[in-house]
């Protein structure tokens, strides 16, 4: 079979979808960094079951629905391009690495080679080079632009961005969440392939939120003035929308069945092995923590 391609229309814009015989060999922005000539593309055909569900793959993986792609895909690089492609495709959903930790696992001399042959990759989103980031953890270069970047990168970790948030409240999250994928590309080499990656991330953010609420409790911390200590009978006020803040204030065990069913949606079997109790202790332990921000909260803010 020839090499043809379609124009997809997504949340990204047009995506221009390249197939070669049975394999997808290139996805492209319309104003992409290092976009081949159209000559290269092959004829413009209306239907093709392959793009077609390469299309519809991309859609469901922007609108939050998918976590990887399931298609066969072909790339003609260079020794070094081709060793660094592959290792694209072993950054977990949800974490970032950057150039100079790819050179040194790869072998690589030099980080600028990395780059170099990130940025030639011809398959965004299919092989996640936004994953990359620079060495203090800033986006850098990204053939469909940063903003696209920064999209695809917040889109993939708001799963466990959200259990730092319920557990922790807005104002540490972001240290909890900065540790969990530092600790992630740690222990990734680790883990077995069958591994859910999501549910793993979860477990990870939960123990770094665990620890700092730990540290936090072992420091002092200095104010003006002694606080007058809450009545029990007292409902705690909670502002308007603030739900991240009203979710951390709930009882230990309902914050954290709350946070993994409804933040990270993950079934209950996996919150149970995470919290280490039944299925059933989850299931209630998420109703109660629900019933209980209901005092506070409409249906709707819950929503």
């Amino acid at each position: 079979m020839i090499t043809r391609h379609i124009v997809a229309d997504t949340a990204f814009g047009e995506l221009t979808l390249v197939a070669d015989g049975g394999a997808v060999t290139g996805v492209y922005f319309r104003h992409h960094v290092r976009r081949p000539a159209e000559a290269a593309f092959g004829e413009r055909v209306a239907a093709d079951p392959l793009l077609d569900e390469a299309a519809r793959q991309i859609r469901d993986y922007l609108a939050g629905e998918r976590r990887g792609f399931d298609l066969p895909l072909a790339t003609s690089g260079s020794a070094v391009q081709e060793t660094v492609w592959a290792a694209l495709r072993e950054i977990p959903y949800g974490t970032t690495t950057t150039y100079g930790a790819l050179a040194e696992r790869l072998g690589i001399a030099s980080a600028w080679g990395v780059g170099q042959a990130v940025g030639a990759n011809p398959l965004c989103v299919l092989l996640p080079c936004h994953r990359v980031v620079g060495s203090n953890g800033t986006l850098t270069g990204y053939a469909g632009g940063l903003r696209r970047k920064r999209v695809l990168l917040d889109l993939e970790a708001a799963a466990v961005l959200r259990v730092c948030r319920a557990i922790l409240g807005p104002h540490d999250a972001e240290d909890a969440w900065s540790e969990t994928f530092l600790s992630a590309l740690r222990a990734y080499p680790e883990l077995p392939e069958s591994a859910n990656i999501e549910a793993w991330l979860v477990t990870i953010a939960h123990r770094r939120a665990i620890d700092q609420i730990r540290a936090t409790g072992r420091r002092a911390v200095p104010v003006d003035s002694v606080p007058e200590p809450r009545s029990p009978a007292a409902p705690a006020a909670v502002p308007d929308g603030d739900l991240w803040v009203a979710v951390a204030a709930l009882p230990d065990k309902q914050r954290q069945a709350v946070a993994y069913r409804y933040a990270a949606d993950l079934p209950y079997a996996e919150i149970a092995e995470i919290l280490g109790g039944t299925v059933e202790a989850a299931r209630r332990a998420a109703a109660d923590g629900l019933k209980r921000l209901r005092t506070t909260h409409t249906r709707e803010d819950l929503a």
